[in-house]
């Protein structure tokens, strides 16, 4: 019974992602939805299209991705996805740093990622992201391939600034030990110090203090 219900479960999830697809790539996004390696690979084999798309234009890489799948990112890498754009208009790098989805990311960099492509919707890089976000060991793997720890974002605010706003210590420790600029502006002239100040964070002032 509980068997059952799993897969009862796992059809009902599956519901809005296969409602909406065409007949023919159907069977591909239920099998990159469940992590079925192998079956992807033999549907790409087989024809279906790496570059379909759901009525909301989810592709099968940012399913793959969204769903944790680095194997599955892998493989339809491979067979012709775009390591650069998806269809919603954000870069697969920033979709896998948004969720800090460290082996994704490191998949699509191995294949050719930029980590330092900036998002035309937003104009902000990666290691924005994973700082804003707090996923230290998303960070982590930005600066060891060269992210820019200072480059600003459209607002001004850097990295760091980011990462004091969400009150991320361990990742501002890291930013800063790779050379984040403490005294970096805002288009509205706001340092680091001072989001630490408008959020009563007493403990991060004194580390960023110029």
């Amino acid at each position: 019974m509980a068997r059952l219900c799993g897969k009862i479960a796992v059809v009902l999830a599956l519901l809005p992602v296969l409602l909406a697809l065409r007949p023919v790539d159907t069977d591909l996004f239920g099998a990159i939805f469940l992590g079925d390696r192998a079956k992807v690979e033999a549907l790409l084999l087989d024809g279906a299209d790496v570059h379909a798309e759901q009525e909301d234009k989810t592709t099968p890489l940012q399913l793959a991705i969204t769903r944790n799948r680095p194997e599955v990112v892998a493989l339809l890498l491979d067979h012709g996805a775009s390591v650069d754009q998806l269809s919603i208009g954000i870069p697969p790098l920033h979709l896998a740093a948004e969720s800090g989805f460290v082996k994704v990311m490191a998949v699509l960099l191995d294949k050719g990622a930029a980590v330092n492509q900036v998002d035309s919707m937003y104009g902000v890089i990666p290691l924005h992201v994973a700082a804003s976000r707090g996923h230290r060991e998303a960070v982590a793997l930005l600066l060891s391939k060269g992210a820019a720890v200072n480059l600003p974002a459209p607002s001004g605010m850097t990295p760091l600034h980011l990462a004091v706003r969400g009150g991320h210590r361990q990742v501002i420790a890291d930013l800063l030990q790779h050379g984040a600029d403490k005294t970096a502006t805002t288009t509205k002239g706001k340092r680091p110090v001072d989001i630490a100040r408008a959020e009563n964070d007493s403990d991060l002032i004194p580390l960023l203090e110029p």
